[in-house]
């Protein structure tokens, strides 16, 4: 019953501790029953230019200012940037009211329907790395990047974020 008919999130515990939680397509078993209590990512500020350290997640994540658009990578994106407004960035897990403008889209997005939509499963949502400015997410990691980061050779320069994971 709980995989043919269940809503997203739902579980049940068997006998013997056993657990059993429906995450869109898949059903997730587990060895004992604890509601996830870790706590999500420290908030930090973005060190620009400098190396913010997320311990937590084993990366680094370092931003420069150039005067030039850097080579296409999966781990790097980049914002047009207004030297004289440097915008203060921080690094952290989802908070209420969170919401985006993906590249191609037009308009924003809630950033909980996002997730919903990329059928990214709750129990993972709270722990998902991403770059903001205020409510206004900027980069998620493998996952998103804002509209924000239009190739524009008119600018005069870019902030240049780059998610570099320790050894």
């Amino acid at each position: 019953q709980l995989a043919k008919q269940s809503q997203v999130g739902k579980k049940i515990i068997l006998p013997g501790g056993l657990v059993v939680i429906r995450q869109y397509q898949d059903l997730l078993f587990t060895g004992s029953y604890q509601e996830e209590k870790s706590l999500p990512l420290s908030p930090r500020v973005l060190k620009i230019p400098g190396e913010t350290l997320i311990p937590e997640k084993g990366m680094v994540i370092k931003a420069t200012i150039s005067q030039q658009l850097p080579l296409r990578a999966e781990n790097r994106v980049w914002f047009p940037l207004n030297p004289e407004r440097l915008p203060e960035l921080h690094v952290r897990s989802r908070l209420p009211g969170d919401w985006l403008k993906p590249i191609g889209m037009s308009g924003r997005k809630k950033l909980k329907d996002f997730f919903i939509d990329r059928k990214i499963p709750k129990a993972e949502r709270d722990h998902i790395l991403l770059v903001a400015c205020g409510p206004e997410v900027l980069w998620i990691p493998g996952l998103v990047v804002s509209n924000r980061m239009k190739e524009t050779k008119t600018a005069a320069q870019y902030l240049i974020l780059e998610l570099i994971r320790q050894k």
